[in-house]
């Protein structure tokens, strides 16, 4: 049953849909400890802050789409986006695409890397206060996660 779940897991990593739906998750990966806090287990607003891409004249934010990958799963793909910039993941945020709907972003599905989407339709204005309000309602509906070797014992 394993193997059919991994095989699964692999074939709608290549079949993506296009269309997202307010209840699909995704996750916003995690490369600095500054970005979130495990004390008050919350993400930082500036977890979420796009970049500028000048070629298409717009600001993104780089998510992945994780529906029907297990935890292991989501973490080896986290893993693979540090290991191109050679940076070690940290934590991420979990949230699904209606919080993105909410703070009136819309998205836009990379054929590569597989499940990678941007997140587009920042003001282009450019102005940091204007994109740290959305941000901060993205941070607000995101669930922390931290990798299992960064989790204290509870009691």
């Amino acid at each position: 049953m394993e193997f059919l779940r991994t095989f699964w897991d692999c074939l709608a990593g290549f079949l993506p849909s296009k269309k997202l739906l307010p209840d699909h998750p995704l996750s916003r990966f995690i490369f600095s400890p500054r970005f979130f806090s495990i004390e008050k287990r919350e993400v930082k607003g500036a977890a979420f802050m796009p970049r500028a891409e000048p070629p298409l004249n717009r600001f993104e934010l780089s998510v992945y789409r994780i529906k029907r990958l297990s935890e292991a799963r989501i973490w080896a793909v986290g893993g693979k986006v540090g290991a191109r910039s050679q940076r070690r993941i940290c934590a991420r945020a979990d949230f699904d695409f209606g919080a993105v709907i909410r703070a009136g972003l819309t998205a836009d599905p990379d054929p590569w890397p597989r499940r990678h989407v941007n997140l587009i339709g920042w003001p282009a204005s450019g102005k940091k206060s204007e994109h740290m309000l959305i941000a901060s309602k993205l941070a607000l509906a995101a669930t922390l996660k931290v990798p299992p070797e960064h989790r204290s014992p509870t009691p």
